[in-house]
């Protein structure tokens, strides 16, 4: 790899990093505006008031956004996606369940799109 090439690529990823921080923005801000609250989903809307408190402290939705976005940030950079509500399951477990049939469909329509484009090329020649 040449001297400009590592340059470009570099400057890139250097690039990519404010636009990341603010993606992370922007997705921590719409699951926030989301309508509905996350505890009702968890424990239901006739869950006791104590046991409710309790998952808010434990999940962190007591503490200013702020400490909620920063918290959540320190979490995704490590890998931490935090739990599910609909299964209750770590969200990266899912997503690893979920990988497999992802990269089944993406590689049969690339390669469905491959050959139709390389006909149809070939056929207007």
């Amino acid at each position: 790899m040449t001297a400009g090439v590592a340059t470009y690529l570099g400057g890139r990823l250097l690039g990519a990093i404010p636009m990341l921080f603010l993606m992370s923005l922007v997705v921590f801000a719409i699951v926030y505006l989301i309508p509905g609250d996350p505890i009702d989903a968890m424990l239901g809307q006739d869950a006791e008031q104590s046991a409710r408190e309790a998952l808010r402290r434990e999940l962190g939705l007591d503490q200013p956004l702020w400490r909620q976005y920063v918290g959540w940030l320190g979490r995704v950079a490590q890998g931490d996606l935090g739990r599910s509500i609909a299964t209750r399951r770590a969200v990266i477990l899912d997503v690893r369940d979920a990988l497999a049939n992802s990269l089944v469909l993406a590689l049969s329509s690339s390669l469905l799109a491959f050959a139709g484009g390389v006909g149809l090329g070939l056929r207007h020649q």
